[in-house]
């Protein structure tokens, strides 16, 4: 598999003693453009960590270039590999006779990526860091670390990492001090750009802020502050149909208020910005009507009734428009929450409109035939290896009366989100589970070789391992394998303690009348991901059960798609006045998306009977 290289700047610091103990930060977390690849992301949570891996100089696989060892660990959103650089090769003497003098020295880290994912939407959390999308972006959801390599040149320009030679009897100089201070007021710049990023920031000018602050010697302090400045001169002003004239970021210092009046301050800093979240602090409003009292004051009036105040308030766009975005916010942050049993197995795909869209299933028959010199290139066929799917809307409206905003019902306001995004995220199971079930187009059947039925189907270690047989041995149209690996086992809930018995137990029990030599160990343990969703033997469902179980590939397979529009599967929540013949706020909630059955090689269905 072709190696995927990351890097990151690495300064180097290292007593007269020639102690050759090396601390490198690999990896922060962030967006990389190795070479070969496009700009991806690492998900430091999926990548497997070897004991111990091999310091090599320049990637080069051969004896000589060895510098030394060392084990790697994860720290927060950061790859750390600690270890020693040998005096034995070439590469590892040069090596150390440039860190006496700190000389700058790259670090390229060496992963076989297992598993890849196209990020869709604006961007994504990851490595607890907010990523903007990019075009091409791709996250690696599984890997496996090979080696760290030292470069003269890198390419992670966003990170910073330190090498420091040290001994347990080691004093830390002055000059390591500084280093690390510098560090550390780099790490924290960097998070305080990704926090502004998160608010809508124009991303060049934010970037070109923080090259400034990190060579000109700023503080964080300072960073902040002209980036706050930068926030507020990029706020358009609202257009005037209909409305008055509305400050340059007062919509979001509205909505920051609300966030923090319904107990999310936090989520008012990571997703509308620290800025606005800081101005929402000073305003300290206890109450929805302070913050009506707010909205209103911003533009130098001053109601003397309730009525009044209320009716200012409205008057303008930025207070309906800002409650509508705190709305919004919570409802995305209980709607990623949310449980996903198909996480695992079903692959999301994307839809640009309401008609119905193809795809192409990832195992067609395409097998690649050798070209002779002046050869031609001859054409496959598709045949049966399409798919079928298409979006729909589902949604909902609720009204805030004048009453429940007089009497200050935060409890409505805070809850009316969450209710929204729960039953989005519901929704979007029911989709779902409601194609699984059905088995359109005989998608589970004999002639596909991915159905068990009869007493020996129930959920055991033979029907287990007879699934998993199943699978690995699908072939395409040709008759050639397709490499399908077994990775989730879906149950109901009636079968979760079997299944996890079967997954986690280390021994199984045998007869012991019997005179055989069998092995007792498991082997299926932690073989496979579990997934436990109740819509399976729900009587709200058709074709439920509470026997039947199934086995899914990876969701890149594509056994199942589940499609939203433009890739969103997030709810949207929108508010607005009420219509004219009544008082008060109205809600509305709405989500465009669809499932379809896909690869049937990639799935097994066990009757359990």
């Amino acid at each position: 598999m072709k190696s995927l290289c990351l890097t990151s700047e690495l300064q180097a610091a290292r007593d007269a003693s020639q102690s050759n103990r090396v601390r490198i930060v690999a990896y922060t977390g962030g967006v990389i453009e190795p070479p070969g690849w496009g700009p991806v992301v690492i998900d430091l949570s999926g990548l497997q960590l070897p004991p111990s891996i091999p310091i090599l100089a320049d990637h080069e696989n051969r004896v000589g270039a060895l510098v030394g060892s060392g084990s790697p660990r994860v720290e927060g959103s950061n790859l750390i590999v600690e270890g020693t650089i040998s005096d034995a090769t070439e590469a590892g003497q040069t090596i150390l006779e440039l860190l006496p003098d700190q000389v700058p020295i790259q670090a390229s880290v060496g992963i076989d990526p297992e598993e890849t994912q196209p990020v869709n939407g604006d961007s994504i959390t990851v490595n607890g860091r907010i990523i903007e999308s990019v075009p091409g972006l791709q996250i690696v959801t599984r890997g496996t670390l090979r080696e760290v390599s030292l470069v003269p040149l890198g390419a992670d320009s966003e990170t910073f990492a330190i090498l420091v030679a040290k001994r347990k009897d080691y004093a830390m100089t002055q000059s390591d001090s500084a280093i690390l201070a510098e560090r550390e007021r780099a790490k924290t710049i960097q998070s305080d750009c990704d926090k502004f990023l998160a608010c809508g920031l124009d991303t060049a000018a934010l970037i070109s802020l923080r090259n400034q602050a990190l060579d000109g010697g700023w503080t964080p302090e300072q960073f902040r502050a002209r980036a706050a400045e930068l926030l507020i001169a990029q706020r358009p002003e609202a257009p005037r149909i209909g409305f008055r004239t509305v400050t340059p970021g007062q919509r979001d210092v509205l909505a920051a208020a609300v966030l923090r009046l319904l107990g999310h301050r936090e989520l008012a800093a990571k997703m509308i910005g620290p800025e606005a979240a800081e101005r929402a602090d000073v305003l300290r409003c206890n109450t929805l009507l302070d913050i009506c009292k707010a909205a209103v004051q911003a533009r130098g009036e001053h109601p003397t009734t309730t009525d009044e105040l209320l009716r200012a308030s409205f008057s303008y766009s930025d207070l309906p428009v800002a409650v509508g975005t705190a709305a919004e916010k919570i409802a995305l942050s209980v709607f990623n929450e949310a449980p996903r049993s198909w996480e695992g197995f079903a692959r999301v795909v994307t839809a640009r409109n309401f008609r119905e869209h193809v795809g192409v299933r990832l195992s067609a028959a395409v097998r690649l035939e050798r070209v002779v010199e002046k050869g031609e290139i001859t054409h496959g066929t598709l045949s049966e290896e399409t798919v079928t799917y298409k979006v729909e809307t589902y949604a909902r409206m609720l009204t805030l009366s004048r009453q429940q905003i007089l009497n200050d019902d935060l409890q409505l306001l805070a809850d009316l989100p969450a209710v929204f995004a729960k039953a989005a995220a519901r929704k979007v199971s029911d989709v779902l589970y409601e194609v699984l079930l059905g088995n359109g187009g005989n998608f589970f059947h004999s002639s596909h070789k991915n159905i068990l039925t009869g007493s020996t189907s129930a959920l055991s270690i033979n029907s287990l391992g007879e699934a998993i047989a199943a699978m690995r041995n699908q072939t395409d149209a040709d008759g050639m394998p397709i490499d399908v690996t077994p990775r989730v086992l879906l149950v109901p809930p009636s079968l979760e303690a079997t299944a996890r018995q079967l997954l986690n137990s280390t021994q199984l029990a045998r007869d012991v009348s019997s005179d055989d030599q069998q092995p007792m160990g498991n082997p299926w343990i932690n073989a496979l991901q579990l997934a436990v969703e109740p819509r399976l033997e729900s009587d709200a469902f058709d074709n439920s059960s509470d026997s039947a179980w199934y086995l899914f590939g990876s969701s890149q397979d594509g056994a199942i798609l589940l499609a939203g529009l433009n890739g969103n599967l997030a709810p949207t929540v929108e508010q607005q006045p009420a219509d004219f013949n009544k008082l008060g706020m109205s809600w509305r909630c709405y989500i465009d998306i669809g499932a379809a059955l896909g690869d049937w090689r990639a799935a097994v269905k066990a009757a359990g009977e």
